[in-house]
C-alpha cells in the first residue's frame, strides 16, 4: 500500500519554457480567512507573533494524498518554491491536497487532524468530523468530491484555496485534485503552476495583515476585486515572467494561449457576467458568494493591472502591503497609486468602454 508523502520541496524545476500559455483549467480559487470552528483557534498568540509576516528560511510543506502521481506531488511542491522565491517565503506554510480515493483521502484527513491535535489546535475528533462530513464546504471530503466528479464527467475542474489561519500562525491551503499536472481532459500543467501562484499570492497578502481579529483583517483585505483581481493579475503575469526567464518550467507547451489572450476572454467573461448575472451591480460592490462573484476575478484582474501599469509592476509588493497596516486599505491605496479609490472607479469605467486593443496594450510583454 501507498504510503502518504510530505515533501519539504528542496528542488527546482530547471528546464526551459515554451513560448506559449494557457489557462484553461477550470477552477475556484477562494481565501476563506477565519471560516472554522472556534476551537481552532487556540495557538499562542505570542508564538503566531513570532513569525507571522516574516520572510523564513523554512520551506513549504505540502502533503498529498497517496493516489496522486508523482507529477502531482513534483508540480505542486516545485510550483510553491518558485513562487516563494519569487515574491519571499512567508510562512508556516501547510498546502493539502487531495485525490479522488476515499481511503486515501481517509488517510490524509488522519494526517491532518493528528497534526492539529498534536499542536494543540484543534481536538482531532472535531477535526475527524469536520473534515469527513460531506454536507460541508471547504473540507476535505469536499474536495475530493470535487476531484471525483471531475474524473467521472470526464471534463478539467477543480478548487483550492487559503482556508486560514491566522489563529494557528500558519497559512493553510486545501486543494482538489490538480489534474493538469496529469494532463487530463485537455487541461496542462500550466494552468495548475499558474493557480499555485495565486493561491500563494493570498499567503502574501494575509502576511502583511498583522491583526488576527477577523473584522480587521477583513476591512484591511480591501474589496473582493482586489484580493481576487490582485492575485490573478500577480499570477498571470509572473508565472509568465518566470516561464520566460526559466525560472519556472512547464511540460507540453503545446496549444497554450497567450496574455492577451487570456485577458481577452477575461474582458469577455466578466462583462457577461455583470450583464446577465446583476445588471448594474458595480465592481467594488461585488462580494464572495454573490451572482457576480467571477467578474471580481476576471475584471478585478484588469483593475489591478490598469493600476500597476501606471506604477509599475512591483507597486504592490513595494508599496502597497508594506504599508497597509500603518495606512488601512483606503490610504495605501492613495499612496501607492496616487488617487482615492472612488476616482479610480471612475477612471476605470471609462477604460472598460475603451477599443479591446487599447485595452491589452497596457498588459507587461513576457511570451
Amino acid at each position: 500500500m501507498k504510503k502518504l508523502l510530505l515533501f519539504l520541496g528542496l528542488t527546482l524545476l530547471i528546464s526551459c519554457v515554451g513560448d506559449k500559455v494557457q489557462d484553461q483549467n477550470i477552477v475556484s480559487e477562494t481565501t476563506t480567512e477565519g471560516t472554522q470552528t472556534t476551537s481552532e483557534s487556540s495557538a499562542n498568540e505570542d508564538t503566531v507573533a513570532e513569525t507571522w509576516g516574516q520572510i523564513i528560511e523554512a520551506p513549504p510543506e505540502t502533503f498529498f494524498a497517496a493516489d496522486l502521481s508523482d507529477d502531482v506531488r513534483n508540480g505542486v511542491t516545485n510550483t510553491l518554491l518558485v513562487a516563494t522565491a519569487e515574491w519571499g517565503n512567508y510562512g508556516p506554510l501547510e498546502y493539502w491536497v487531495l485525490g479522488t480515493d476515499l481511503k486515501s483521502a481517509k488517510d490524509l484527513t488522519e494526517l491532518f487532524c493528528e497534526r492539529r491535535s498534536r499542536l494543540g489546535q484543534w481536538e482531532k475528533s472535531e477535526c475527524l468530523s469536520h473534515h469527513t462530513d460531506t454536507n460541508s464546504n471547504h473540507n476535505f471530503e469536499s474536495y475530493r468530491e470535487i476531484g471525483a466528479d471531475a474524473i467521472a464527467r470526464e471534463r478539467a475542474s477543480g478548487s483550492m484555496g487559503r482556508n486560514g489561519n491566522r489563529g494557528w500562525g500558519i497559512h493553510l491551503f486545501i486543494s482538489s485534485y490538480p489534474l493538469g499536472f496529469d494532463k487530463l481532459f485537455d487541461s496542462s500543467p500550466a494552468g495548475e503552476q499558474k493557480t499555485v501562484f495565486h493561491e500563494y499570492f493570498h499567503a502574501v497578502q494575509h502576511a502583511h495583515i498583522q491583526s488576527s481579529d477577523h473584522d480587521e483583517r477583513k476591512a484591511l483585505s480591501g474589496p473582493v476585486w482586489f484580493i481576487e483581481g490582485g492575485a490573478e493579475y500577480m499570477a498571470q503575469t509572473t508565472v509568465r515572467k518566470l516561464w520566460a526567464s526559466g525560472k519556472l518550467t512547464t511540460i507540453d507547451n503545446s496549444g497554450l494561449s497567450s496574455l492577451e489572450q487570456i485577458f481577452e476572454n477575461k474582458m469577455k467573461n466578466g462583462k457577461n457576467t455583470i450583464e446577465n448575472n446583476c445588471p448594474g451591480v458595480k465592481l467594488h460592490d461585488i462580494t464572495y458568494g454573490n451572482d457576480c462573484e467571477t467578474a471580481a476575478y476576471d475584471l478585478g484582474a484588469w483593475a489591478v493591472g490598469y493600476l500597476l501599469n501606471k506604477v509599475g509592476q512591483t507597486a504592490l509588493l513595494d508599496t502597497f502591503y508594506p504599508n497597509l497596516n500603518e495606512l488601512g486599505w483606503e490610504g495605501a491605496f492613495q499612496k501607492t497609486f496616487g488617487m482615492s479609490s472612488k476616482d479610480f472607479y471612475a477612471e476605470f469605467n471609462l477604460f472598460l468602454e475603451k477599443p479591446l486593443a487599447d485595452q491589452l496594450a497596457i498588459l507587461p510583454k513576457y511570451d
